[in-house]
């Protein structure tokens, strides 16, 4: 899911794991739920517009969440936080 919003594809992805802190819990569906994963990925189909700002939000929350910046930021956090 990480890597295809980094490309700017927009992503659906079911309500488990780690996915709802990945992609954001806005664009997730229920777990075990074809019905809500067929609707959301019609809508994504028909609407090109939105296809277009969800890939972009991606791009966005990709870079902001876990690019190399943020990813550094953490990685010290946690050494800084082994002194306490």
């Amino acid at each position: 899911a990480l890597e295809a919003m980094a490309a700017g594809l927009p992503v659906i992805a079911s309500r488990t794991g780690a996915l709802p802190e990945t992609v954001g819990p806005e664009r997730c569906v229920p777990r075990k739920d074809p019905r809500a994963l067929a609707t959301a990925m019609t809508a994504l189909w028909e609407d090109p517009g939105r296809r277009e700002r969800e890939g972009a939000i991606g791009i966005d929350r990709a870079r902001g969440e876990f690019g190399r910046e943020r990813f550094t930021e953490r990685i010290l956090a946690l050494y800084a936080g082994m002194d306490e």
